[in-house]
This record gives structure tokens, C-alpha cells and sequence, in this order.
């Protein structure tokens, strides 16, 4: 296990710190069942590094909150992060409380072996783009939204299988095979046009028409070598004409596409279409045309948002609905049985409120009350200087 940057002394008590862990979050669990946000402090330290767009706890309702953050970096692609977790007790000021971890931010995320981090990145992973290894380099999102294959000429070729498959919430990729009928390949030309959907499709880019197998001998375009660095990684269009063999391009990524074409092609949210068209021996052979859509890091971080705050809502009305089920006497009429529509219920009944004072709490569960912080210190490039400062504070 990777234990070079952090303290051997935190180390050697992580089993008990997984045991403490397990022992307040039952006695909260059994006390008053609730954790609340109560200040988040964002810092920037570099200004020419990154800066803070957005940096707020927002209440969902009397019980549950929410924290939006969005980060814009001013020096990509960001790379060789440290980063140092603290979390403190307010005991007659603010002192260390179980945790204070440095770590490689980047071979974390690569390796993901250090069980204490694991629990707190499961925490955010579904709430946020930053859940993939180094480099962060990308100002935005990029997902397949269909994939169109056409054989023009059924005696040339045809496609064995072509679609999209998603991986997770984020991410899909496209598999495409095309058996050709005749080979070898030779003399191939393609035409290359991005469009975006603005009131129907409209040229987005310049078309662009070339020689193929010229291409790939000479490689002295910039635009197209970008096509080519992910051809060469996910399929087998990684050499020089001509083609006697099958063509296939099993798994493209959207994370690859995200990360190439940020680089160079600065888009702007919406749908985009990538219209390809194959020609050889100037006859039309094959049309593949892909559909994908970019939206920004603020749209992300806002749907993000969302979803945590319709989860936090729904997941109260549940157990409140299912509370109320339990203690009626009555069971429920099935009005679906009638072809009836249900009678609109009424509102749940709002939580009764905790305890007032840290007395009283202490004579209800006997739980001590005091104010918890997380703070969190990000170093990167140039010379490891300290780039941000984010410190979260919550109460039980």
C-alpha cells in the first residue's frame, strides 16, 4: 500500500479511525439521524492558477443541504496535485479530531487502494466531474447521443455491428466493424463536417475533404492528427494503405474525445453532429455520422446539484410516506384496481426539530455536541505552492 506521504502515526491508527467512524456515525445515527452543512470558506491563494465561480451551502429544505462548487482552472492541463485532509473538532477552539492525511491526489485516483480516501471520494463521485485521474484539462462534458451507419455500396462492405453502449452516468463509448467485400482497400477519400443543432444543423467547421492513405503516410495536418492519435489507440485504422482486413473500432471512449479535442476545437453547448463520408475510387462507399452533445462545467455542476437535491427530497418523502404507512391502522385502497386516479395527498409532516441546546441533547442521547471542520489544502504546479484553501464546517 502506498504510505509515502502520509503520517505513520495516523497511519498505524486508521483501523481505530475506521472504528471511531463507525461509532459517531451510529450514535447520530440513533441520536437525532442528521449532519448539516454550516459554513464552507473557499480560498484562493493563486490567482493565476484557478479561481471560484461559485462557492455557497444552499438549504433544500429544514433538514437537508446542499454545496456547490465550481472551480475554474486558469493553467491546464493540471497535473502532480497534493493535497492535505484535516478534519477538526471545536473543543474550546478548533483541534485535530482523528484525520489529517497528505496525499498524491493523482496516483489516488489512478490506484484508488487507501480505504480511509475511498470513503470520502465514493462520497463525491457521483456529484462531480472530478472522478477520473490526472490530467484535468477539460472545460466540459462530451457524450454520444446516436450513431448512424450506412453501407451505399452493399457489394463494397457492411456493417457487422455499430452502437452505443454506456459505461456509467458519464461516460458511453461506440463500437463499430465494417467487412469489406472487396479488398484490398486503396484510393479511399473521406469528407469530414461538424454541424451544430442551432434551429436544425448548421456548419459548425469548415468541411474538409482528403486524401486517406496520403494522410496517413505524410500526417502533416494538425486537425486531422487529432482523428489519428484516437484511431491509432482504439482501432485497428492504425497503419498505411491499403486495408486487407476487417475494420474495426471496438471501444471509443467519450473521456478520449473529451480530453483530445478540448485542446484544440473550443465548443459551446449544445448537439453537434460529425458527418463522415467514405469514398473509394471516387464512388461513395460509406456514410457514418455521430450525434454528441458538449455542455459546459456549470451546466454539469448545476445538474449535479440537482440530482443531490432531488435525492435528498425524495429520499425524505420516502421515509416519511413509508413512516405514515406503517403507523396507519388503515391499509391503503387500490384505486388502480377501479381505473381511478389516487386523491392527491397531503403534505408529509415536517421532521420535528432537534433539540435546541447542546444540553439537551446531551440529556437525550447523551451525545456531545460540537462543531466538526474538514479543511483542505491543494499544492500544484509551478513548485508545489499552495493553489487552494477549502475549509467545511458542519454540526450533528
Amino acid at each position: 500500500m502506498w504510505l509515502s506521504s502520509i503520517d505513520i502515526s495516523r497511519v498505524l491508527t486508521a483501523d481505530m479511525f475506521i472504528y471511531r467512524l463507525m461509532i459517531f456515525t451510529s450514535a447520530v445515527a440513533m441520536c437525532l439521524g442528521h449532519l448539516s452543512f454550516t459554513n464552507i470558506i473557499c480560498n484562493t491563494t493563486d490567482n493565476s492558477f484557478l479561481e471560484f465561480n461559485q462557492c455557497y451551502i444552499k438549504a433544500v429544505n429544514r433538514t437537508h443541504k446542499y454545496i456547490n462548487m465550481h472551480m475554474k482552472l486558469l493553467q491546464t492541463p493540471v497535473d502532480n496535485v497534493i493535497s492535505n485532509f484535516k478534519v477538526m473538532r471545536n473543543d474550546n477552539g478548533y483541534k485535530p479530531f482523528v484525520l489529517d492525511i497528505t496525499y498524491d491526489v493523482c496516483k489516488f485516483l489512478k490506484n484508488q487502494r487507501n480505504p480511509i480516501l475511498n470513503h470520502f471520494y465514493m462520497l463525491y463521485k457521483q456529484y462531480s466531474n472530478m472522478n477520473h485521474s490526472c490530467p484535468y484539462d477539460c472545460v466540459g462534458h462530451f457524450t454520444f447521443t446516436n450513431l448512424k451507419c450506412n453501407s451505399t455500396d452493399p457489394d463494397f462492405s457492411r456493417f457487422e455491428h455499430c452502437f452505443i453502449k454506456a459505461v456509467n452516468r458519464s461516460h458511453k463509448y461506440i463500437s463499430i466493424h465494417i467487412k469489406p467485400l472487396q479488398k484490398p482497400i486503396n484510393n479511399l477519400t473521406a469528407i469530414f463536417k461538424i454541424m451544430r443543432n442551432n434551429n436544425g444543423y448548421k456548419t459548425f467547421l469548415p468541411e474538409i475533404t482528403f486524401d486517406v492513405c496520403y494522410f496517413l503516410e505524410n500526417q502533416r495536418n494538425a486537425f486531422l492528427n487529432t482523428f489519428l492519435t484516437i484511431l491509432k489507440e482504439y482501432s485497428n485504422l492504425n497503419h498505411t494503405c491499403p486495408y486487407d482486413h476487417d475494420l474495426i473500432i471496438p471501444t471509443l471512449w467519450t473521456d478520449k474525445i473529451q480530453r483530445t479535442f478540448s485542446h484544440i476545437v473550443i465548443f459551446i453547448d449544445g448537439d453537434y453532429v460529425l458527418y463522415t463520408t467514405w469514398y473509394q475510387n471516387n464512388k461513395e462507399r460509406i456514410r457514418v455520422n455521430i450525434y454528441f452533445k458538449v455542455s459546459m462545467l456549470a451546466a454539469n455542476l448545476n445538474a449535479s446539484a440537482r440530482r443531490m437535491r432531488n435525492s435528498a427530497s425524495l429520499s425524505l418523502s420516502e421515509n416519511l410516506n413509508e413512516h405514515a404507512v406503517l403507523s396507519s391502522a388503515v391499509p391503503p385502497k387500490c384505486h388502480r384496481c377501479h381505473g381511478q386516479l389516487p386523491p392527491p395527498q397531503p403534505p408529509p409532516a415536517p421532521l420535528q426539530p432537534p433539540p435546541s441546546s447542546c444540553n439537551e441533547k446531551r440529556k437525550s442521547c447523551n451525545y456531545n455536541c460540537y462543531n466538526n471542520i474538514i479543511s483542505v489544502v491543494v499544492t500544484g504546479p509551478p513548485n508545489n505552492a499552495m493553489a487552494a484553501q477549502l475549509m467545511l464546517k458542519m454540526s450533528p
